[in-house]
């Protein structure tokens, strides 16, 4: 998360941050990626940055935090195998963030999307595939669950650890007014959703992956990784960009 460290919120992806100093959700344990086939990992020149998702076999949702000023020839997605240093690639083609996206910590960060082309399509296996979108804020978001090669923890602001094998947690949802009243820098808008649990956080590198929750019955995409606390502690909520609030967008962009 690139700013407002005097207030405690900072944007998840710490695209300032080496890539060596990289590393996981914070509470999370070792997670196959059989049970999260469309997480991916966004690469900029070889090297962590970010957190994804397979909208389809040549699309990919992240972060508009994280493509920000990026020079598209040097970004690729890494996928298909828990261990980040095992997993295939492929270039990224061209990317569109979110129009109404602002950079800017006292609002949220609002409509924090962007949408990646690769230059091919990925060949989809158990290990690498995608996931439908959640389909309404209305619909109730249950048995939620974050993922990523993020930090496990952070001390000033700054990665601890840079673990190889995929992260996840289980994670409780809370209303907006709830993550409000815990975030009194920063506005909460319908374009977000809120995770809170104790010891439990995404973290630097784990922005723009997903927020993973049953809606009726199936697993959809709820979130793409925004925001949090510099701490990583749990201790306040982790913001996510809503799927719900872009699908409009998205599909114009994508033709999904």
């Amino acid at each position: 998360m690139n700013g407002l460290l005097k207030t405690t919120l900072v944007v998840l992806s710490w695209l300032q941050i080496e890539a060596a100093e990289i590393s996981r959700i914070v509470g999370g344990t070792d997670t196959s990626i059989t049970d999260y086939p469309w997480q991916v990992s966004l690469r900029r020149d070889g090297s962590h940055i970010c957190g994804g998702s397979f909208l389809s076999n040549q699309w990919v949702l992240t972060a508009a935090h994280c493509v920000d000023g990026q020079s598209v020839n040097r970004l690729s997605i890494g996928y298909g195998h828990s261990s980040i240093s095992s997993h295939s690639f492929v270039p990224v083609a061209a990317f569109h963030m979110h129009p109404e996206y602002v950079n800017d910590g006292s609002l949220g960060y609002p409509n924090d999307f962007a949408v990646l082309r690769l230059s091919t399509p990925v060949t989809f296996s158990a290990s690498a595939s995608s996931i439908p979108m959640a389909s309404s804020s209305l619909v109730p978001l249950e048995d939620c669950s974050i993922t990523g090669w993020g930090c496990t923890s952070s001390f000033l602001g700054l990665c601890i650890g840079t673990p190889d094998l995929l992260q996840g947690t289980s994670i409780t949802k809370i209303n907006k007014e709830t993550c409000q009243n815990k975030w009194s820098v920063a506005q909460i808008q319908n374009v977000h959703v809120c995770v809170e649990q104790e010891s439990k956080s995404a973290c630097m590198g784990d922005s723009g992956g997903p927020l993973t929750c049953h809606q009726n019955g199936n697993k959809v995409l709820a979130g793409a990784t925004s925001w949090g606390a510099s701490d990583c502690s749990g201790s306040k909520p982790s913001v996510y960009a809503r799927v719900s609030a872009a699908r409009s967008w998205i599909g114009d962009v994508t033709g999904l």
